[in-house]
């Protein structure tokens, strides 16, 4: 059997634990990277849990445990996490390192071969220290509905999001979709938009185009492999309230006919109230009319104004599943013809 069979063929059992190392107190030690960068000492006793993704195990056994070793990394599926260490003479080459493949989550171990000739070729014993990888990510939850845009505004707004990293990795997966469905790996089911990672602020930054109910998840990669999708992040969208055009086709008052258009056609079906008020500022508003929105995004208001003069139209609406409530005030003149 080949060193590499021989090495993957190893498991943490607690018949091998048996067979492990004598129990002094530094002749044999083992760490890994931990989630602060700093190495990490494996007790098999009480296994460590990390998150990170980019682990260098280091092995260290004094010259009075072996004349020479050897040590692989070993994924939670069995298969090899790391290359097999040359064999390493411990008078010489006390120190043994592994880089270590993210290949999911879950139970990886060390192991180490014992020999006790200096050409690794009397084995002497095995040794496994085992530790588990707990990766992942996480949005954070905004307070309230947020807006896909400002009012008067074609600019869609850019929503930067809590994201909690995970260490070893840069790689990230941000995804995001109106009215979408987690499926049982946890990903958005069907089509999806893709948000990123801000380098500078770390947060996630998405874009909502549309109004209504948005899902976000996200995960890390390290190599080809992915960290488990993040519990979603369910997000309320609405839309500003505000006009495209106003528009009075009349060509004598004092009867005049408001033709008013809102931008967001989602308005539909509730009521614009209207309400006028004399001179350019001050003055109290008196509703004069409640039109409904409709279909087309359209409303239509007949009112009377027998005085020439400046006026303000004030437009407020309360609010529905897709548009916030908001209102609008537009200066007008009323003069003896036309407005």
């Amino acid at each position: 059997m080949s060193s590499m069979a021989r090495m993957a063929a190893v498991t943490a059992t607690t018949a091998l634990a048996a067979m492990a190392l004598p129990a002094a107190a530094q002749a044999v030690t083992v760490t890994v990277t931990g989630d602060d960068g700093n190495p990490l000492a494996i007790d098999p006793a009480a296994p460590p849990t990390i998150r990170n993704v980019s682990v260098v195990a280091q092995s260290t056994v004094a010259r009075t445990e072996a004349a020479s070793f050897r040590s692989q990394v070993i994924a939670p599926d069995g298969a090899p996490a790391s290359t097999v260490t040359g064999c390493r003479d411990s008078r010489y080459s006390p120190n043994a390192t592994n880089y270590v493949d993210y290949r999911g989550n879950g139970a990886y171990r060390v192991v180490l071969e014992l020999f006790s000739d200096t050409a690794c070729t009397k084995p002497k014993g095995t040794g496994t220290y085992p530790y588990a990888v707990a990766a992942g990510v996480a949005i954070g939850q905004p307070e309230g509905p947020l807006m896909t845009r400002p009012a008067n505004s074609f600019s869609i707004h850019q929503h930067q999001f809590a994201f909690n990293a995970n260490p070893g990795t840069s790689a990230y997966e941000i995804r995001y979709a109106r009215n979408g469905v987690i499926g049982p790996d946890g990903a958005i089911s069907g089509p999806s938009k893709e948000g990123y990672r801000d380098s500078t602020s770390g947060a996630a930054v998405v874009r909502f185009d549309a109004p209504g109910d948005w899902v976000i998840v996200a995960r890390a990669q390290s190599g080809q492999y992915f960290t488990p999708w993040s519990a979603p992040v369910q997000v309320r969208v609405l839309a500003p309230f505000d006009l495209t055009s106003v528009t009075f086709p009349d060509s004598r008052g004092p009867k005049y006919r408001l033709k008013g258009a809102v931008r967001e056609k989602a308005a539909a079906g509730r009521r614009v109230t209207i309400s006028l008020a004399k001179g350019r500022r001050g003055g109290k508003f008196k509703r004069i009319g409640r039109p409904k929105v409709r279909r087309n995004g359209t409303f239509v208001l007949r009112f009377k104004v027998r005085r020439v003069g400046r006026y303000r139209l004030r437009y407020t609406y309360k609010g529905n599943a897709s548009v916030a409530r908001g209102r609008v005030v537009q200066g007008i003149r009323i003069r003896s013809r036309r407005i």
